[in-house]
């Protein structure tokens, strides 16, 4: 069989010749330069689509490229708000990386106490491929978007451990290490001040545990007195719960809270009392939450969370949940690093 002979490229002087208009009024019409009436233009503009001419040079247009759109899922209500230094860190290397493999992020904004029915509203008027939900937590939700094909990411919140992909920090070895540095330093009285956080109890319950282990390594006693629960939005109670420790025999030399915003807080407590940091009294923290950039923050001796490195984590596991879709779940946790700054000293030795 006869191949057929391809019909040869249309040229300009094809489409001059049959829109009856010399070669220059062909091109000048073609390119939208020179004052060629619109009688003319539409003239050579359809012979030109009829013969398929293409004008060289001129810009193809781009077919529409769909880009897959993560939603995140954050806390935005005044509650929460001392917790976004951190959430951008996570949210700018996600992005960063995101956006490099074809994805772009959309933010849903929730608030303490929202139904789960209007955050998987949101997810569908976003037309969302797959969710990181950062601090928020909603079994029957997540099981929701999975079973329609959206694999979801949980960031910071250890409660869903197993039963969906999850980065989160480890806890434990955080307090343990920051329990053997004061211990390292000479301390054998240390306080622990936590509050309740309902939507991420497992970070109390952690915390705790490695603090504990410590203690009884070292083989330090430990009176129950020495751990208080305050009400973190209480200053008052947080300033009661703080002169209690101060109060008690033996008295205290190093405090352990639970995070370094709470730790911001019992330092302002102190420093009322006249009670000088570290002179006085030691401090330490998990976290790295305040923007210790800022001159205002005090320098507050913590186990330091690596956020960037979480954006990063969460950006490479979504991307791979997305891609290969049935792949079981997985759990990654980051340690911390211990920030030497100037609210902890030796002592005794």
């Amino acid at each position: 069989m006869k191949k057929t002979a391809r019909k040869p490229a249309a040229k300009l002087q094809d489409v001059a010749s049959k829109a009856e208009v010399s070669l220059t009024t062909a091109s000048m019409a073609l390119s939208g330069k020179g004052r060629i009436s619109d009688e003319v233009k539409q003239r050579v503009a359809e012979v030109a689509r009829e013969l398929g001419y293409e004008r060289k040079g001129a810009p193809k247009v781009k077919k529409p490229v769909h880009h897959k759109r993560v939603g995140v899922i954050a806390f935005t209500d005044s509650s929460w708000s001392w917790t976004w230094h951190m959430l951008t860190q996570v949210i700018t290397e996600m992005d960063h990386i995101l956006q490099g493999l074809g994805y772009v992020i959309s933010i849903i904004p929730v608030t303490a106490g929202i139904e789960p029915d209007e955050v998987l509203g949101k997810v569908r008027q976003l037309d969302i491929d797959a969710v990181v939900s950062i601090y928020f937590g909603d079994r029957e939700l997540f099981r929701s978007l999975e079973e329609q094909g959206i694999p979801v990411v949980i960031v910071l919140n250890n409660n869903y451990e197993y039963e969906f992909n999850c980065i989160s920090v480890d806890d434990f070895q955080g307090a343990y290490e920051g329990t053997r540095h004061l211990i390292e330093l000479g301390h054998e009285q240390i306080a622990y001040i936590d509050y309740e956080i309902p939507l991420v109890n497992s970070i109390v319950t952690d915390r705790f545990i490695g603090f504990q282990k410590a203690i009884d390594e070292f083989h330090l006693a430990y009176p129950a007195e020495h751990r208080v629960t305050c009400d973190f939005n209480n200053m008052r109670d947080i300033r009661q719960k703080v002169l209690q420790l101060l109060r008690q025999e033996p008295k205290p030399t190093a405090i352990f809270a639970i995070d370094d915003y709470l730790g911001a807080k019992i330092m302002t407590i102190l420093q009322e009392q006249g009670i000088r940091v570290p002179e006085e009294i030691s401090l330490l923290t998990p976290g790295d939450v305040l923007n210790y950039d800022e001159p205002f923050i005090p320098a507050i001796t913590t186990m330091s969370i690596d956020f960037t490195l979480m954006g990063r984590l969460t950006a490479e596991m979504i991307h791979n949940k997305v891609s290969n879709g049935s792949d079981p779940a997985s759990v990654l946790k980051v340690t911390q690093k211990l920030i030497r700054r100037m609210s902890c000293r030796s002592i005794g030795i």
